[in-house]
């Protein structure tokens, strides 16, 4: 004997079939796939109720419930942690790059001042003089320091040409 068929009606079957010609979800089968769900739904909570819920079953999900809450705070404290090593090193990082640009900007001007004997420490003066009157205008500190670096190098294009006639005669 071949398998049980369940009885369907003609409504049914046809209804069906204009769904899987549109192309459309089965929305018969939908509807009982949800109420499967609702029908498993009300029977835990009548087994619940009627049954009881054991002891044991409460005490395991709370121990479950602490355990998950304590590795939670436990990983969110190793995560700051880690933040806030991260942003100490990109702060060392900024530290040590700028003390490399300033180094490098003032071998650069007194490269160019050391090309001429009469000019040596000239950038450096401008810089300083500059920074002060920045300072007096009330510029920010940022706004001060971008002032000395540029009157630091302002000077540059020196190095880009050949020693002045007028220095090579002095010499």
């Amino acid at each position: 004997m071949g398998p049980r068929r369940t009885p369907v009606s003609r409504a049914s079957a046809a209804k069906a079939a204009a769904g899987r010609k549109n192309g459309s979800v089965d929305s018969f089968t939908a509807d009982t796939q949800s109420q499967k769900r609702n029908c498993y739904s009300i029977a835990a909570i009548f087994q619940a109720f009627l049954y009881g819920v054991s002891l044991n079953n409460i005490t395991i999900a709370a121990m479950a419930i602490l355990l998950y809450a304590y590795a939670l705070k436990d990983i969110n404290r190793e995560v700051e942690h880690a933040r806030a090593m991260e942003i100490e090193h990109y702060k060392e990082e900024k530290a040590k790059e700028h003390a490399l640009f300033e180094q490098t900007a003032e071998a650069l001007a007194s490269a160019i001042d050391a090309k001429d004997a009469y000019t040596h420490g000239h950038s450096t003066r401008v810089a300083m003089y500059s920074t002060q009157i920045a300072l007096e205008a009330g510029k920010s500190d940022e706004e001060c320091e971008k002032v000395y670096f540029a009157a630091l190098l302002h000077d540059v294009e020196k190095s880009a040409f050949p020693m002045p006639l007028s220095t090579r005669m002095a010499s």
